[in-house]
């Protein structure tokens, strides 16, 4: 921080004079923070003006030494919820003599550092108000103040300032403009304000596009009535529509799944607000939730979590079929409150597009797009600026872990532990896709994009790359991708015009991991997941990897398994449970009814598109057809999930053999797993429970044999598979008790949508080393 501030030296008890000239950076736009500083100037009877700059705050004080001091102690210490300000310069200058305190136009074209703040829910003092009949907001599903609100599904452009978002087409009345203007009021300066006599609105319309209800008071009721019949709604949300109907009603569930073709990936499940006994009830009656886990629930970022699904859940069963979790919420913005209010049940509440396209934002384009879907559409006139999806996060070991990060989270930032000479983007893989740019020593990760299969999904993450660039004013140098060259992200990278570098996928993983959780000396780190292309050419999925960012050692993996079938394999379990039978030499005639001519037989043994791979997600596949006969699945880790789920107590685990091959990298041999769970005569439930902990105990095994060779600080778990809460919270317990530190990422996911930021992460550390 620069800072060139002079002490006066004064004599004891003279009130001096002092001014500053003061640079602020960090999350300081579009959180109430300007307002803040405002009032705590009037108060601290300090005089100046604030004023924001690209990003920045720009603040000049006057007043006796004292004050001032205090006064900038306060800014930094007592702030809005949302703000986190860093004062990156203060020069000391001669006071102007200035006689008040004001808020001064926002100054567009200087440059700073842009923070750019998340959607977040209403605060407790706008749901008191929207449920106060004498309150001009009462029912308003519009309803924002400095502390809550849209923030980044609005801005269009930096500053922050209404101007800047879309609701600079909506004139403030003459009450809101004086809320607006009042500093006692906690509306000051917040720049999504509305009301109903000058805001955004909300209508029901049917498939033809007619008009049912333009009276809020009014729509609710309808939309509750049509709930309660049984139909689909498409409801313009924060970051795009929602799909609702009952969730008690299986009927309609059923409808939602034909419509959206869906046959079996769960629903979430959106719960009224918590404000009663009986509400905390329903929802503990369906799931089996802590109270740290309804915290989070209530939290103004208001993810979906995952939880455990109870037997007596009056949630229809066809919401989750065949699977123990169940992803559950609150309502995530004051629209979705009101009908709850009304409804008093939970409802279905699941993305609002076509199969493998992004969320739809536009009302014409959900008009159009999603009739085929829905029965019923609630539009509203504020623009969304960006789509994005709700966040979902699980409680592993004690600790919640992201799943994906959108909504209220994003964009996520990180700190970098160095300075890069140049921008740099990285932009992950083809599933649940993000991308990063990173410049100077920040680091921003997109939220969730998605899996890049479709046309639609590849220009949504084209968009979002210009958003990014385009927000944040930093133009990358430099684009990382993964080595795979089929990934639609590297094939884009290639056409870009910029120069490619490319950073193998599991060494991503293993970075990602590293910078999210601070490990600056050399850890070991385990990779576990589907698919990744490794440095021989092979597809890898069940590393380890000792050392630091830009310089990963493998020291681990497991045995290959030959699968024939190509991408087909991931859909397929019973093709992951061939390929293990066969390996282990056992030739019967078990998968007779899904290879009924013998062709993928003939195929695998002539070496026919197959591919070797370590992949200890297609173990799961394997594991869950000869245990629970998951033939083919529907939608990604199906198997996996459904297997998990049987899970109650950890078993006496299989003895996997640890063969030390080339290289001195260690080989997990998993054969000793295939003869139990191709025992009939045991349960599924027992067949999971000793294949888990047989993985538990080859975690620590490892562990412990690398370390008699290498200084371990820490151990990570990242990677697909590692969304699996029985394999962490086993692992993490044994490696404990071994005296072995475990770090789980807190920012970032374990899934692929942290290898953009791995990328980033890996290239720059190889670089300097």
């Amino acid at each position: 921080m620069k800072n060139t501030d002079r002490p006066n030296n004064s004599k004891k008890g003279v009130n001096v004079l002092v001014a500053f000239t003061i640079e602020i950076t960090g999350r300081v736009q579009g959180v109430g923070y300007r307002p803040f500083v405002f009032r705590l100037a009037i108060e601290a009877e300090i005089t100046g003006w604030i004023k924001n700059i690209c990003g920045n705050v720009l603040l000049h004080i006057e007043g006796e030494q004292k004050r001032v001091y205090g006064f900038l102690g306060a800014i930094l210490t007592q702030t809005p919820i949302l703000a986190d300000p860093v004062i990156i310069s203060k020069t000391s200058v001669e006071p102007l003599g200035l006689t008040d305190f004001h808020i001064e136009k926002s100054d567009a074209s200087s440059k700073g550092e842009v923070f750019i703040p998340p959607d977040m829910y209403m605060c407790k003092q706008c749901e008191l108000e929207i449920v106060a009949p004498t309150n001009n907001r009462y029912h308003y599903p519009f309803i924002n103040c400095c502390e809550c609100g849209p923030r980044y599904s609005i801005i269009k452009s930096m500053p922050y300032d209404r101007p800047h978002t879309t609701m600079n087409k909506f004139k403030l009345c003459p009450g809101c403009e004086q809320e607006y203007s009042s500093p006692s009021n906690r509306r000051f300066h917040a720049q999504p304000i509305a009301c109903p006599l000058c805001g955004p609105n909300m209508e029901l319309f049917d498939l033809s596009g007619k008009t049912k209800n333009t009276d809020e008071f009014a729509a609710i009721d309808s939309i509750v009535e049509r709930i309660r019949a049984g139909d689909v709604i498409a409801l313009k949300s924060v970051g795009g529509y929602h799909l609702i109907c009952n969730a008690q009603d299986e009927k309609a569930v059923a409808c939602l799944r034909r419509r959206k073709a869906r046959p079996d990936k769960p629903f979430a499940v959106m719960f009224p607000a918590l404000s009663q006994e009986s509400r905390i009830r329903l929802l503990t009656a369906c799931v089996d939730i802590s109270a740290h886990e309804i915290a989070l629930l209530n939290d103004s970022t208001r993810p979906i979590l995952l939880a455990k699904t109870c037997d007596n859940t009056v949630v229809a069963r066809n919401v989750n079929p065949s699977l123990s979790l169940l992803g559950v919420m609150l309502p995530c913005s004051a629209l979705h409150h009101l009908i709850l209010e009304k409804f008093e049940g939970p409802i279905v509440a699941t993305s609002g597009n076509i199969n493998g396209e992004p969320v739809i934002t536009q009302n014409i384009i959900a008009q159009h797009r999603l009739r085929s879907l829905t029965d019923y559409f609630v539009h509203h006139n504020r623009d969304i600026a960006r789509p994005i999806d709700d966040s979902i996060v699980r409680f592993v070991a004690g600790k919640s872990c992201p799943i994906r990060v959108a909504r209220g989270f994003s964009p996520t930032e990180l700190t970098l532990p160095y300075y890069l000479d140049e921008p740099v983007l990285g932009v992950g893989a083809n599933q649940k896709n993000t991308v990063s740019l990173a410049w100077k020593n920040r680091l921003v990760v997109s939220p969730h994009i998605g899996d890049l299969n479709s046309p639609a999904m590849q220009s949504h993450f084209e968009s979002a790359i210009a958003e990014i660039q385009n927000l944040y004013g930093v133009n990358a140098k430099k684009i990382i991708t993964d080595l795979h060259p089929g990934y639609i992200s590297s094939k884009w990278a290639k056409q870009s015009g910029c120069p490619v570098e490319s950073v193998q996928h599991h060494h991503a993983h293993a970075s990602a991991w590293a910078l999210d959780t601070g490990s600056l000396l050399p850890s070991l780190v385990f990779v576990w997941d589907g698919v990744g292309l490794g440095e021989n050419g092979r597809l890898w999925g069940g590393e380890a990897f000792w050392g630091l960012p830009g310089s990963w050692v493998r020291v681990a993996s497991f045995l290959p398994i030959k699968l024939q079938g190509g991408n087909i394999v991931a859909n397929q379990p019973w093709r992951s449970a061939a390929g293990m039978k066969w390996r282990c030499g056992d030739f019967d005639e078990s998968f007779e009814e899904y290879d009924k001519d013998g062709l993928m037989y003939a195929a695998w043994k002539d070496n026919v598109n197959c591919h070797l791979t370590s992949a200890v997600g297609r173990l799961f596949d394997g594991a869950a057809f000869l245990s629970i006969g998951t033939a083919t699945t529907t939608f990604e880790g199906q198997a996996a999930i459904c297997f998990e789920g049987l899970f109650e107590q950890h078993q006496s685990p299989t003895k996997l053999p640890l063969n030390v091959r080339h290289n001195n990298i260690i080989e997990v041999d998993w054969r000793p797993l295939v003869p139990s769970l191709c025992d009939v005569n045991l349960s599924g439930k027992f067949k999971s429970e000793v294949f888990h902990s047989s993985l538990v105990q080859v975690i620590c095994d490892v562990a412990q044999k690398v370390s008699e060779r290498y200084e371990i600080e820490k151990i990570g778990l990242v990677g697909g598979v590692f969304q699996n809460c029985v394999l962490v919270e086993g692992a993490v317990k044994l490696l404990n008790q071994h005296g072995f530190n475990v770090a789980l990422p807190n920012k970032l996911p374990v899934n692929d949508a942290s290898i953009s930021a791995g990328q980033v992460h890996e290239y720059a550390m190889r670089r300097a080393g």
